[in-house]
């Protein structure tokens, strides 16, 4: 009867401590490792989306993805960059595809197709790179991330001595 109590603590996270698959508990802060790197990630997405790199921002959002799925999925603050690394997997994808197809077409047969296909293509980078310089902005500048980044610089630098208490006869 242990056992099988043992086992369902387990497979039960706790309140307090993140779980992946393996079941051990995480250290505090570990999913916002996971989400400043993802970050970190999408803002490369974003500098190779508006520079029409689709292949670099192809290959950043699918990193940001690995990333992120080693983390608590239900997590909201998780679930939103998953979502943006998601959106931008998907965006520089068919941005890759349009590329393609407008190279592999006759611009003097089909000028209208190949014309749409390049615009199409360029209009979805430039827009999803936007959108999401925007959120990337809004992340860096919000007060939580100032905060954040003043306790990590502050618990870096401070060094917490105990007290030495004298006893006066």
């Amino acid at each position: 009867q242990q056992q099988q109590q043992q086992q369902q603590q387990q497979y039960q996270p706790s309140s307090n401590t993140t779980t992946v698959t393996t079941g051990q508990p995480q250290p505090s802060g570990w999913n916002k490792n996971r989400r400043d790197v993802c970050k970190a990630l999408l803002l490369l997405t974003t500098f190779f989306l508006l520079g029409h790199q689709p292949l670099g921002a192809t290959a950043t959002s699918a990193a940001s993805i690995f990333c992120m799925k080693e983390g608590t999925l239900w997590s909201t603050k998780n679930l939103k960059w998953m979502m943006l690394s998601g959106i931008s997997f998907g965006t520089s994808l068919i941005s890759i595809i349009l590329q393609r197809g407008y190279e592999g077409v006759d611009e003097e047969r089909a000028y209208g197709v190949s014309f749409f296909m390049w615009f199409m293509s360029k209009s979805l980078q430039t827009f999803w790179g936007v959108i999401l310089g925007m959120f990337l902005f809004s992340a860096f500048t919000s007060p939580q991330a100032a905060a954040s980044a003043a306790a990590t610089s502050s618990t870096s630098t401070t060094t917490n001595y105990p007290r030495a208490t004298a006893t006066v006869y």
